[in-house]
């Protein structure tokens, strides 16, 4: 979004490329009054961001219809009345020149981070140096993991629920972020509204070595995904995954065509454990998986996704409910304890939410699927307001200036 400022201006007087063709904020909030509201031109992104806050954004504009400087606070992450006690230019003037707290946390970690693991003649990762052989993980004959010099821990893992069934489990890290050395990602680019509301992006999944030892996951199968395939792969021949379950993703998902394809190999080359998933990457799965899939391999389509439209009432599929009571009058079936349900044909299966409760007052009594059908209408109904307007300007287009967005 526009950089905020205390004057009026319609235009954004940025040096950044394009910035003059982009409306200033205080101009966009004349011109779109639901600019904080999931309706609004940015709704989506506004459900994220009140999400992270833990409160929904204040009305972007005031009772004379100017930015109100409240509503730049919470865009910014800062408390509430941040900057109270000055007049209403002064207000905006402070909020413009300063920064986001979170982004100048994140840049002073990463440039902190470089600055400890910078390479020098005397540490072994400096040039100079022979680097050490790749991380590899061989089964012995008690069936234990032996690890090599350079220590890697053990691909699969449990949590206390995995564990309670007897599964395993393989993770990344969920949806959106950035790698310590400044890569950003994406593992779930099918997810929708499940963005907001997912429960790995909240509890024990954001305490700081969990979600480094989840990047490190990633960082392997990115960097070196054949070393990935054949650690893997070894790791499943061990005796303990003879017809054990392996749930491929308690967070993330098949992000991308190598992976995916790389995961059904491992899948192929180790017939004697049991695979399942469940996945939004429905275009993907109808492509690479559903016309030949390893027959040890399960999955189940998720809503909540951008590719909801593509699960008919016949396709097996998940859907998360508030809790039991609105999965049952839905018509759909509990798991009971045990994600085998999902993954065992029923055509549809219900989850209850997580039980964070900013999660939960986000989500409301509605489930995952209609929560994705309302956002898909909002947008439906933005695109059809925008062409509109397009029509009735004079020449077909948009104004000189501006983005059909802003039409």
């Amino acid at each position: 979004m526009p950089t905020p400022t205390a004057s009026p201006y319609g235009r954004n007087r940025s040096l950044s490329p394009g910035a003059r063709n982009r409306p200033s904020l205080p101009a966009l909030a004349r011109a779109h009054p639901d600019l904080g509201t999931p309706d609004g031109p940015y709704g989506e992104a506004m459900l994220l961001w009140g999400a992270v806050l833990g409160r929904p954004a204040p009305p972007a504009t005031d009772r004379d219809n100017r930015l109100d400087p409240a509503f730049v606070e919470w865009l910014m992450g800062l408390p509430p009345g941040w900057v109270d006690g000055l007049p209403r230019r002064a207000r905006l003037r402070v909020l413009g020149n300063g920064v986001v707290p979170r982004q100048a946390t994140t840049a002073l970690g990463l440039l902190l981070t470089r600055a400890r693991t910078r390479p020098t003649p005397n540490r072994p990762d400096h040039p100079d140096h022979e680097h050490p052989p790749p991380r590899t993980i061989t089964p012995t004959t008690d069936g234990s993991e032996h690890h090599m010099s350079t220590g890697r821990p053990r691909l699969l893992t449990q949590n206390s629920r995995m564990r309670a069934q007897g599964h395993w489990n393989w993770t990344l890290p969920a949806w959106a972020g950035r790698l310590p050395d400044g890569r950003t990602y994406n593992t779930c680019p099918s997810a929708g509204v499940c963005a907001q509301l997912c429960y790995a992006r909240a509890g024990m999944y954001r305490v700081p070595a969990v979600l480094a030892a989840h990047e490190r996951n990633l960082a392997f199968v990115l960097d070196d995904p054949g070393g990935f395939e054949t650690a893997m792969t070894r790791e499943l021949a061990l005796p303990r995954f003879v017809d054990a379950h392996v749930r491929v993703h308690d967070a993330g998902d098949f992000f991308d065509r190598r992976y995916l394809s790389m995961w059904l190999r491992i899948m192929r080359a180790t017939p004697d454990t049991h695979f399942y998933a469940y996945t939004k990457e429905i275009e993907l799965f109808n492509e690479l998986v559903v016309p030949n899939p390893p027959p040890n391999f399960d999955w189940v389509f998720s809503k909540g996704g951008i590719h909801d439209e593509m699960i008919t009432k016949n396709t097996p599929h998940a859907d998360v409910f508030p809790d039991e009571q609105a999965l049952h009058e839905a018509g759909y079936t509990p798991l009971n304890g045990s994600d085998l349900v999902a993954v065992s044909g029923v055509v549809r299966v219900g989850l209850e939410a997580s039980r964070i409760p900013h999660l939960r007052k986000i989500q409301g009594r509605e489930s995952f699927g209609s929560l994705q059908r309302a956002a898909q209408d909002r947008a439906h109904r933005r695109r059809a307001r925008t062409q509109t307007a397009m029509r009735e300007t004079p020449g077909g287009g948009p104004r000189p200036g501006r983005r059909p967005d802003d039409a």
